[in-house]
């Protein structure tokens, strides 16, 4: 797992998600970056962001073939996720505000509790 570090999309694209969650690399990444093909589950995070994230972001990760996308709406409470890209778009696309226990879809039977995740009080 990865937290605000560059994940290479191609020779001229270079994304910082909050969150990327990666396969394992005996090199810990030190000799390059991430690229699609190593990415099982990206995380952004949207305060004020959501719309860029739904319309920019994620159509961009789905044209590279990012497996799972989940957009944390902080606004609404929601997560959105994002999955099965075809053709430069996902094909899966739901939202929830319960996500309980969430599996990533590149890991079965990985799974991780959210439904904490909007619980907090914020000033």
């Amino acid at each position: 797992m990865r937290a605000q570090s560059p994940v290479r999309l191609d020779f001229h694209t270079e994304v910082q998600p909050d969150v990327a969650v990666v396969k394992r690399r005996d090199d810990d990444y030190e000799s390059r970056h991430p690229t699609p093909a190593d990415v099982l589950l990206l995380v952004e995070v949207s305060d004020a962001t959501l719309r860029y994230a739904l319309e920019a972001k994620a159509p961009l990760y789905a044209r590279h073939g990012i497996p799972e996308l989940w957009i944390v709406d902080l606004q609404a409470d929601l997560l959105h996720f994002r999955s099965a890209p075809v053709a430069g778009r996902y094909s899966a696309a739901f939202s929830r505000a319960d996500a309980g226990l969430t599996e990533i879809g590149s890991l079965p039977g990985a799974r991780i509790d959210l439904s904490a995740l909007f619980r907090a009080e914020r000033n």
